[in-house]
């Protein structure tokens, strides 16, 4: 998910998000802003005997990915969930990374989920796999 999403955005998010949580001073928040886009723009790869500078996004393999994908992953559904009425809201939900795993009562309630968790960011989009006979269908339904 994470390399969809442009890295300006991820920072944006990722330090505001942070910032509220630890309500951090401005010159916190402007150093955790540097670190983040150090840690995002300072990495290089090789391929076919050429280097090259990553300067949008991080790279996959960075250690700090999975603590992004989580940050911008929590705040997507927290988005979705605010959005919706309570009677459509899932009723078992467990998220891994940029997975997430969830259980309605209905059709129509998680196709409502489905739309609103997909309009949360242009970037960001999202597939479902149902389930077919007690496990999930091996054909993915967007």
């Amino acid at each position: 998910m994470l390399p969809n999403i442009s890295g300006c955005l991820k920072l944006k998010r990722c330090v505001g998000l942070a910032n509220r949580c630890l309500q951090t001073s401005e010159r916190c928040q402007t150093q955790m802003k540097k670190l983040l886009k150090w840690i995002c723009q300072s990495t290089t790869f090789q391929f076919n005997g050429k280097f090259y500078k990553q300067i949008d996004s991080v790279a996959m393999g960075s250690p700090i990915a999975p603590l992004l994908a989580d940050v911008i992953m929590n705040h997507v559904i927290d988005q979705t969930l605010t959005k919706i009425n309570v009677q459509n809201k899932p009723i078992v939900l467990w998220c891994d990374v940029d997975d997430i795993f969830v259980a309605f009562n209905d059709m129509s309630a998680l196709d409502i989920f489905f739309n609103t968790l997909n309009s949360v960011h242009n970037n960001i989009t999202f597939t479902k796999e149902l389930q077919c006979g007690g496990s999930l269908c091996s054909n993915r339904k967007n």
